[in-house]
């Protein structure tokens, strides 16, 4: 567990359960047994690297050979590599456990490459004071800084990253005109506290 998860952490946990005691046929492999393990949590913190990949994967890969109910992402990221944050999407694309992406704590952020990432998941979920999106790609140059680079190559980009997008907010039920317009537009949408 996290330390010093609030509520919120608590009700995403809560409607995780939920899901998956609903749904054991529409989920094969995640049936639940008796003495179920416990749901893994994994930090997804910083640039998203080949590094951060592999530390994915391998968390996926232990969640399914423990047969845990699911596996959960708490995300904090700028974005990071295309190439990176592909393999991270198959990832959780092929996992037979679900992957939930939880955009913790407050303050923290799903950017670029995350927007990818929590559509990927089959469950996505903000804490209060967190924001998803701006995901226009970015050329980078020799020097490691953004570049104005091929506008071709930089459009022929876009456009592949904006069909990748609909392709999973369509898989996963989510808003692909906001989902191409985090791409097209560099858009942002944040999750505020709900007053009672």
């Amino acid at each position: 567990m996290i330390a010093g998860a609030p509520r919120s952490l608590v009700r995403v946990m809560l409607l995780l359960w939920l899901a998956c005691s609903a749904a054991p046929v529409a989920l094969p492999g995640i049936a639940a047994a008796q003495g179920t393990p416990a749901v893994p949590i994994a930090e997804v913190r910083g640039v998203i690297n080949p590094v951060m990949a592999a530390y994915v994967d391998r968390v996926i890969t232990g969640a399914e050979a423990q047969h845990a109910p699911a596996v959960v992402l708490v995300v904090d990221t700028p974005g990071g590599l295309d190439v990176s944050m592909r393999e991270i999407n198959q990832r959780i694309l092929r996992s037979t456990v679900p992957v939930v992406v939880y955009v913790y704590p407050p303050g923290a952020r799903a950017g670029s490459a995350g927007v990818f990432i929590a559509y990927a998941a089959h469950v996505a979920a903000m804490a209060p004071s967190t924001n998803i999106g701006s995901a226009h790609p970015v050329n980078l140059g020799d020097n490691g800084q953004p570049s104005s680079g091929d506008n071709v190559m930089l459009e022929k980009i876009t456009n592949d990253s904006v069909a990748g997008i609909r392709a999973l907010a369509e898989l996963r039920g989510r808003n692909a005109d906001w989902a191409e317009q985090a791409f097209a537009r560099a858009r942002t949408c944040r999750h505020r506290k709900r007053s009672a």
